[in-house]
């Protein structure tokens, strides 16, 4: 056999078998990948220099050590002839066998390889491809370990603030109850001064309240722990429920709302809670970027495959590059109005949780000085799925 490259041994291949032309020969040697050649034996027959360089072998080493065996950790080499050379060789399987084996090094090193091979089953013999992904797998390894110490801190952070909301829900409730009683002027009658106090203190508990309970809500879907109920829904009764509960925010503001149902609109199971609480996220955010005197709209619509339930107002709209933080929590656009529009920062992401958590999105258009949309994609093929369940509630995951 002529030199082929770094190792040829010369004396064994059989006087049939082609060689490759000088490019192919050429194209060998500067792989970067080791390849050898071997008989059905295993006996090597040749070997690139990327094979030498990879096996820390000279051609010496591989007359000494002619056996593709012995290139191979022992727990690699057990059992390869049977499951690699003999199947590929009998069963002329052109497409060959691609995996990942450890080889060991002639001064014992063993590292991860992967390995392919082919045969030319009329010749007897197969061509093995072996790359080192010994960096490769260091890295999947801390990739892996800096994943799971990722989740471990998501974990300890939703923990730490579900305590922390449960903690502060319970005076709060105290002070949302007793400012109530004030109001109510149970106990006599009020200044005008006292009775905007308590008006702030009142208000502000509910904000509070608010923050608190999506705080929770968050925890609870990051935790797969928060529960839906699926039920068959009125629709249109969730919507004028909802358009009802800002209607005295929005009059505050002098905005006009509108509601567009069809008749023909079909039923939904879905969350009657979860449902009713991302439409008043949406009305609320469109009230908070309205101009003084204008319009809001409900519009609900559908399809064969879902019900979108559209937010749209003609506000003062929010420039592109804040457009990637309107669904990352705590993450606020609204300094770049005034602070008074100031909110949360948990509404847009909550309402998108809960409607991925109903198996639909939510997607938006908006442009400065123009007005927003928001659509909530709710498809019936899920709900026709959780309806056929044998219980109306799971747990999101």
């Amino acid at each position: 056999m002529s030199n082929l490259g770094f190792f040829d041994s010369g004396d064994v291949v059989p006087a049939s078998l082609k060689l490759p032309p000088a490019l192919l020969v050429q194209a060998l040697q500067a792989l970067p990948d080791g390849v050898m050649l071997t008989d059905r034996a295993g006996k090597i027959l040749y070997a690139n220099p990327s094979a030498g360089q990879l096996l820390g072998a000279s051609p010496e080493d591989f007359r000494h050590q002619g056996s593709i065996d012995g290139w191979l950790a022992q727990e690699t080499r057990d059992g390869c002839r049977s499951c690699i050379s003999l199947p590929l060789l009998q069963q002329a399987n052109t497409q060959g066998w691609r995996g990942e084996l450890r080889c060991c090094r002639r001064d014992g090193y063993e590292f991860p390889a992967e390995v392919a091979v082919g045969a030319i089953p009329d010749q007897l013999i197969l061509i093995w491809t072996i790359r080192d992904v010994t960096i490769y797998k260091q890295t999947e390894s801390a990739l892996i370990l800096e994943n799971q110490e990722l989740a471990r801190s998501s974990q300890l952070k939703s923990e730490f603030l579900a305590n922390m909301s449960h903690e502060l829900r319970t005076p709060l409730t105290s002070i949302l109850g007793f400012s109530s009683i004030l109001k109510q002027k149970i106990f006599g009658e009020l200044t005008a001064k006292q009775e905007l106090y308590i008006q702030q203190i009142h208000r502000s508990g509910q904000h509070l309240l608010a923050l608190i309970n999506d705080i929770l809500d968050l925890s609870k879907i990051e935790a797969g722990q928060l529960s839906l109920e699926m039920v068959p829904l009125s629709v249109p009764q969730i919507c004028h429920e909802a358009v009802a509960l800002i209607s005295e925010q929005a009059k505050v503001r002098n905005l006009t709302l509108t509601l567009t149902i069809p008749e023909d609109l079909p039923p939904l199971v879905a969350d009657e809670v979860r449902i009713r609480q991302m439409l008043l996220n949406l009305l609320s955010n469109a009230i908070k970027f309205s101009h003084e005197g204008g319009t809001i709209g409900l519009e609900v619509t559908h399809d064969q495959q879902c019900m979108s339930l559209t937010v749209w107002d003609n506000g003062i709209g929010i420039p592109k590059e804040k457009h990637h933080l309107l669904f990352s929590p705590f993450q606020q656009v609204d300094d770049f109005i005034d602070r008074r529009r100031a909110g949360t920062g948990l509404g847009l992401a909550l309402t998108r949780r809960l409607a991925e958590l109903h198996f639909g999105n939510v997607e938006f258009k908006s442009e400065v000085g123009q007005g927003s949309q928001f659509t909530i994609f709710l498809p019936f093929q899920a709900s026709q799925h959780l309806e056929m369940s044998n219980s109306t509630t799971y747990f999101a995951s």
